[in-house]
């Protein structure tokens, strides 16, 4: 295979910001994967994340523009096989549009892995720990309804990242695998777990 291709039709503008979606399906008009980003910063820019930076001065909904660039644009291979990676940074964003789980959980995890490569910049921590926690209270919602062709996709991404998102943020703190006992304590720290 060559060359990868994935086409979504989506409107030009956002759905309500209280819709479960963030684009409704609209098969009259094509969205390139480049708008897609703009269609995330819009949605990011009219939710809730637009007053984070209220509560925290680290991390800005704008700073998300560096986050999906990342993942969009690292060539080497750093969340799993090559062809997963190629399918993703293809068809990722665009899937998410549909999905604000996805959105988040692909968020989290571009900033996981820049935290990992500049552990001294604040900003990255704190992006990922604020895109996992809604990333994982709306995957929670979506896993109670039905699996079926329109959402099976973006759950298996999302099921994949927060795998190794739980596993990453096992990783931030090496104190947490045995407790004074000596038992082993790192499954129960996996954040996210009990909520799924």
């Amino acid at each position: 295979m060559d060359s990868l291709q994935c086409d979504f039709f989506v409107p030009q503008k956002p759905a309500a910001e209280h819709s479960s979606h963030l684009l409704a399906h609209n098969p009259l008009v094509y969205v390139p994967s480049t708008s897609a980003k703009d269609q995330i910063m819009f949605y990011l820019e009219k939710s809730d994340v637009s007053s984070w930076h209220v509560k925290n001065p680290y991390y800005k909904p704008g700073d998300a523009i560096e986050l999906l660039n990342h993942f969009l644009g690292v060539t080497t291979p750093w969340f799993g096989s090559p062809s997963f990676q190629r399918i993703m940074q293809h068809c990722g964003l665009g899937l998410s549009l549909k999905a604000p789980y996805l959105m988040h959980t692909i968020l989290a995890f571009s900033a996981s892995h820049l935290h990992y490569l500049h552990p001294e910049e604040k900003k990255y921590s704190t992006a990922s720990m604020l895109h996992y926690n809604p990333s994982l209270a709306l995957f929670s919602s979506e896993l109670l309804t039905t699996l079926n062709t329109s959402n099976a996709d973006v759950i298996i991404a999302s099921s994949y990242f927060h795998t190794m998102l739980a596993f990453r943020n096992v990783q931030l703190n090496p104190d947490i695998y045995t407790d004074a006992g000596g038992a082993l304590t790192w499954l129960h720290t996996m954040r996210g777990v009990p909520i799924l």
